[in-house]
């Protein structure tokens, strides 16, 4: 069982309401204390994003499970004894909870990751120690993995891409080479020239393709130059 619905379900029996109940649109007081109860135990006990919460609460938008939690909050803060109860219901609840890690709390994809990074990013720049949850773990490691799965995928591209440009510039040299070995100074070789030139200058910047273009127009220019000679030779 996913530990939320553990802990909806402890706190159901301790308060002697129907599971289904808490789960339910009821709305009467009877119903809805113990679901705010519920919300903030699933918060304080799981690593769970708030929407994940919600989502094995009913379906409930996450601004709802926010407000049941601050409404025991402010219970907490409030209402004499109170507090202790809370805390003696946490005690309670949390022997039902595996500590072993034998099967999963929560998946991965319930973990707040990127509001857990942030977290522990500032508990380590102020030199302070934080509680981390396997499941937490479990979540960061995973996101590791598709980050450098990404990656992989990116530089991959970045290589291909590198090979085909090195695979061109070696194309555009051979033309140069053949141009610069014409004895004629014809304007279809010094539009080349100036095309390469060109395209040196804007590699790397965002007018590249454009110059790459008309360099390659410049290159079929001069190629059909040489072979109407070779036709009239």
């Amino acid at each position: 069982m996913n530990a939320i619905r553990t802990i909806t379900a402890a706190v159901a029996d301790i308060r002697g309401v129907a599971l289904d109940d808490i789960l339910s649109d009821r709305r009467s007081q009877r119903v809805v204390r113990p679901r705010h109860e519920a919300m903030y135990f699933a918060k304080v006990l799981t690593p769970a994003s708030l929407p994940a919460i919600g989502r094995r609460m009913g379906g409930r938008d996450h601004t709802t499970v926010l407000s049941g939690i601050r409404r025991v909050e402010d219970r907490i803060a409030c209402e004499a004894g109170y507090g202790d109860e809370i805390e003696a219901m946490g005690t309670a609840i949390r022997q039902k909870l595996p500590a072993t890690g034998r099967f999963e709390l929560v998946p991965p994809e319930d973990v707040d990751v990127e509001g857990l990074a942030a977290r522990v990013e500032a508990a380590i720049a102020a030199g302070e120690q934080m509680t981390i949850y396997a499941d937490q773990v479990a979540a960061l490691a995973a996101q590791v993995l598709r980050l450098e799965q990404r990656l992989g995928a990116v530089t991959a591209a970045a290589e291909q891409q590198r090979a085909d440009l090195s695979e061109e510039l070696t194309e555009y040299r051979d033309a140069l080479a053949i141009a610069a070995a014409s004895t004629e100074d014809s304007p279809a070789v010094r539009a080349v020239l100036a095309a390469h030139r060109q395209f040196e200058s804007d590699r790397y910047s965002s007018r590249e393709r454009f110059a790459q273009q008309q360099l390659d127009r410049t290159l079929k220019a001069l190629q059909t130059h040489f072979a109407a000679k070779d036709i009239a030779a």
